[in-house]
């Protein structure tokens, strides 16, 4: 019992809301850290039950659902360091940027295929350099373009 109990603890963690936009967010979120320049664009890559779920859920601190706008306000104003609780500190001015990142085309949020992984693939592409990272291993990888 002790090592079911273990087992659980571990793979736990705090979230605020519905554990999918945050997790997307933190994706997004973690691969910005990585990357500086003016914002090209944002991919996002989900299997189909994260696609699913996350796709009408409530955002915290927003009006707004769908997966492009959870990966916007990952860019925009998710706090990485916070994990799953990363929107805590969204705003509304943040919620427009974001609105806004999606309607200048900046943001691709595409379901990868059909699979019960959990997998989320994020990257932030920049004038100068990109980050891309996946979620499960929570590994970045850093770019520099070169022209």
């Amino acid at each position: 019992m002790r090592k079911l109990t273990r087992l659980i603890y571990d793979d736990m963690r705090p979230a605020l809301g519905v554990t999918e936009p945050g997790a997307i967010a933190f994706a997004v979120a973690k691969a910005r850290e990585y990357v500086e320049g003016t914002l090209k664009d944002i991919s996002v890559t989900l299997n189909s039950g994260m696609y699913k779920n996350a796709f009408t859920c409530g955002i915290p601190n927003s009006n707004e659902v769908g997966n492009q706008h959870i990966a916007a306000l990952g860019y925009v104003a998710a706090d990485a360091s916070k994990g799953l609780e990363c929107l805590d500190g969204v705003r509304q001015a943040d919620n427009l940027r974001a609105r806004e990142l999606v309607r200048e085309g900046k943001v691709r949020v595409e379901m990868d295929g059909i699979s019960s992984e959990i997998s989320i693939t994020a990257t932030v592409t920049s004038d100068t350099e990109y980050s891309h990272g996946e979620h499960t291993r929570l590994s970045y990888q850093h770019y520099a373009h070169y022209a």
